[in-house]
């Protein structure tokens, strides 16, 4: 853990000055450089109004000298304030002091005005912990701390650490606070703070980075299957590492090659998550036999003209099977020969024709037992040539339903539920309609379907830097809300959209990076390759480029060059808009680096569409600035 004292500070009224304080500079010298860099410019003058008729005087000069209340010593410099004659201005902040008054009013003459301020001896200390977000774990990754900031001490520029390049995307937060201590203008770079505390003590700043991956150990899971079901993914074997942590099922791989999926038996078969490989046993068994269900159902016989022939009856036989048609003598069946049993109380109708050779006699319905099946086992028949209705299973998966294993993401709003049939009660939450670029994004796990028969996804949410990470549940499968997250498609041209940009790499699974393209460019394809459940561009140059639709868009697409503003408007340190940093006049001409939108890990919240410019983020909404492609 490093210790260091804070290097810069910020006038609070005129502007920023600098100075290295040497180590051996005593403490006395260090409190009078704090309160010169305090006091290095103006101080704010309130005008508490002049008296009708008489006219506005020249502004003068004044000197106001910090005196120690205590000792009735000079505290550093005097400071040179204009105003007018009984103008009242507010006293000025002095490192280490707090003023007797809050006010102080100016005599009728230029002179040197001597105010008693109260010296506040409590000191904070700031702890800055940096964690990492790829390798969770209760202990930071590194540590600092910054000690003795004194009292009314106010800097821009309290750097955060450089953890080197193999960490990046750095996100503050203040987890311990202290009354009086104001933190602002976090960035990647740093913060500011204004210490007005009196009774010290130490905040605590957590400091969130993504560092290099690395793959803890983990179990994979055994799998029994049966033949003729879907062949188990990645997702199946392994969901979380030893740690608890889930595991992106893309950088699992299998090798299910040594399985017999239509031959019963036990397999191993080798995962690999990281630099670890663990075999998992697959057993693979017979297909379950269904189960036959008793239906009951009613048969009738008629001629062409409806007339009943009275040789119909009632019976019951297994789902599924053939239902023949009696045979009457003298006629010759038009219709089909066997019906399917598909559902109970069913309704059969055999239709025949009267034989022109057969003397044409009345048939006498009362001469045949109606409840009485010609066909003495009617459940069964051993004509080949039967035509059977198949029966469609409910559960069954529609080809353009997306695989287990793979990622979709959410493009209007949806719910997660706890079971497929939706309701209120069983709501986990809601997903609202997001930008492309932060569409919610899920892995599909399973399957099911509602009461109504609609086909439902079973997902686990895998929107890593939101508060609902790691959820599982039931969202639809409709094309309107979800689809895809990968391109299946070879396009000629792409865009990089994500506001990052996008690596190229030499090899398929994103290993060996070459290249980075920024939001904007227009990348040629030549193919698309298929890794694991998601798919890869390969470029003209040979390289690959993930074909994920939240990172690339097919086509050539445009980007906003500059805008100019047209009317005056803030500038911000966050993509959120709540660090406002320096204000921008009408008619400002500013290059725009790239676009992003704001809370952009917040599922509950659209975002709005930012621009992100020097020094900082800007509105992109049109009534404000004026766009250039």
């Amino acid at each position: 853990m490093k210790t260091k004292s804070v290097l810069r500070g910020k006038t609070t009224r005129g502007g920023s000055n600098k100075r290295h304080l040497k180590k051996y500079v005593t403490a006395k010298l260090l409190v009078t450089a704090l309160a010169a860099l305090t006091f290095g410019g103006a101080a704010a003058v309130t005008d508490v109004g002049i008296p009708v008729g008489v006219a506005q005087a020249a502004d003068d000069r004044y000197y106001i000298q910090p005196i120690d209340e205590a000792t009735n010593e000079t505290v550093g410099w005097p400071i040179s304030v204009k105003g007018t004659s009984g103008q009242s201005i507010d006293a000025p902040r002095v490192v280490e002091y707090r003023a007797k008054q809050q006010k102080v009013r100016l005599p009728q003459k230029p002179a040197t005005i001597r105010v008693a301020y109260t010296k506040v001896t409590a000191m904070v200390s700031i702890t800055v912990n940096y964690f990492d977000r790829n390798n969770p774990s209760t202990e930071p990754l590194d540590s600092q701390t910054i000690n003795a900031i004194p009292y009314n001490y106010q800097t821009d520029d309290v750097p955060l650490k450089d953890l080197g390049s193999d960490y990046s995307y750095y996100h503050s937060e203040v987890a311990t606070k202290l009354d009086g201590l104001t933190f602002y203008g976090f960035s990647w770079y740093g913060f500011g703070i204004d210490n007005q505390s009196e009774a010290g003590g130490t905040a605590v700043v957590n400091v969130y980075v993504n560092g290099p991956k690395v793959f803890n150990d983990f179990k994979p899971k055994n799998i029994t299957y049966k033949i003729g079901s879907p062949k188990p993914v990645p997702a199946d074997y392994v969901d979380k590492d030893d740690k608890g942590n889930v595991i992106d099922p893309t950088e699992v791989k299998i090798d299910d090659s040594a399985v017999k999926w239509d031959q019963p038996g036990s397999y191993q078969v080798p995962v690999t998550y990281g630099d670890a490989t663990h075999n998992a046993t697959v057993t693979v068994q017979a297909a379950d036999k269904p189960q036959p269900v008793q239906y009951s159902y009613t048969v009738r016989t008629i001629d062409g003209q409806g007339h009943d022939l009275g040789r119909g009856y009632s019976s019951t036989g297994a789902s599924g099977s053939a239902i023949s048609a009696p045979t009457i003598s003298g006629y010759t069946l038009t219709s089909a020969n066997n019906v399917a049993l598909t559902s109970n109380g069913q309704q059969i109708t055999f239709t025949y024709r009267l034989n022109s050779s057969t003397p044409v006699t009345p048939t006498n319905p009362g001469a045949t037992d109606p409840t009485t099946p010609n066909n003495p086992n009617p459940g069964t028949t051993n004509d080949s040539n039967a035509t059977m209705t198949p029966v469609e299973p409910t559960n069954n998966v529609p080809t353009n339903a997306a695989q287990k294993g793979a990622v979709v993401y959410a493009v209007n709003k949806i719910g997660l539920y706890s079971s497929p049939d939706f309701t209120k009660a069983n709501r986990k939450g809601w997903y609202v309609k997001k930008p492309r670029v932060a569409r919610p994004m899920f892995v599909v796990t399973g399957y099911e379907r509602s009461q109504n028969g609609a086909l439902r996804y079973r997902v686990r949410d895998v929107n890593h830097l939101s508060k609902t990470a790691g959820q599982t549940g039931y969202i639809t499968a409709n094309w309107k809300y979800v689809r895809p997250a990968y391109y299946a498609a070879k396009h000629s041209t792409i865009t990089v959209i994500n506001p990052r940009g996008v690596n190229a790499y030499r090899k398929a699974n994103l290993t060996g990076k070459v290249k980075a393209y920024k939001q904007g460019t227009v990348l040629k394809v030549k193919g698309i390759v298929k890794h694991n459940l998601t798919t890869r561009y390969v470029l003209t140059n040979g390289n690959y480029v993930t074909a994920n639709r939240k990172l690339v868009n097919m086509g050539r697409h445009k980007q906003v060059k500059a805008i100019k503003t047209k009317q005056t408007i803030n500038r911000y340190r966050d993509v959120n808009l709540t660090k406002q940093n320096k204000r921008l006049a009408k008619n400002k001409k500013l290059k725009v680096y790239n676009f992003d939108y704001s809370q952009k890990n917040d599922v509950t919240k659209h975002g709005t569409l930012r621009y992100r410019v020097a020094g900082g983020y800007i509105t992109g909404n049109t009534k404000y600035v004026k766009v250039y492609r």
